[in-house]
């Protein structure tokens, strides 16, 4: 995870946090712009504002592989990726399903497309089964990093602050 202020007055302690692809060298982010999930450059990332740096969960590296769509538009099959590879996979996952930015805590997870079956009324004929398509996520930055770190419990929940802000989070994992 990367940190750096806001360029909001008053609010710019606050902070804006976003996901670090590593060696790759992009940082993946939700901003209040035309199209909120972005990838930038970490140099983009670092010329808005001040920049914190780097943080991340120590034992990231350590944890089971995590499990992930194989894509959003048709969720048939699960597929394994190391932890970090498997957050990346997650975030573009997100990205192709769409999201929008909220200023508050509340987000929504997009949800991948896949075939179902409508429940049967007694009366007639058994349900065919429907494709329902991807649904957009909601989130801003913090909740954005959050729920991807969390997915397959990479990162267990215990481990985040009770408080969430983009400064808090950043602030209760290890600085690189």
């Amino acid at each position: 995870m990367v940190g750096r202020d806001l360029n909001v007055p008053l609010l710019g302690s606050i902070g804006h946090v976003g996901l670090w692809s590593g060696a790759v060298g992009y940082v993946i982010e939700m901003l209040d712009e035309a199209t909120p999930l972005q990838q930038n450059t970490l140099a983009n990332f670092k010329s808005r504002t001040s920049y914190w740096g780097a943080s991340y969960y120590s034992s990231l590296m350590s944890r089971p592989n995590v499990q992930v769509c194989n894509n959003i538009a048709y969720c048939d099959n699960l597929i394994s990726y190391a932890p970090d590879y498997a957050l990346q996979w997650q975030a573009s996952l997100w990205w192709a399903a769409g999201a929008t930015y909220t200023t508050t805590v509340f987000y929504t997870h997009p949800q991948p497309g896949g075939w179902y079956t409508p429940e049967s009324p007694p009366w007639g004929p058994p349900a065919q089964p429907v494709y329902k398509g991807p649904t957009m996520g909601q989130f801003r930055c913090d909740t954005f990093v959050r729920e991807v770190w969390r997915t397959g419990n990479t990162v267990p929940v215990a481990s985040f602050p009770g408080t969430q802000l983009p400064n808090t989070m950043f602030y209760a994992f290890s600085i690189r």
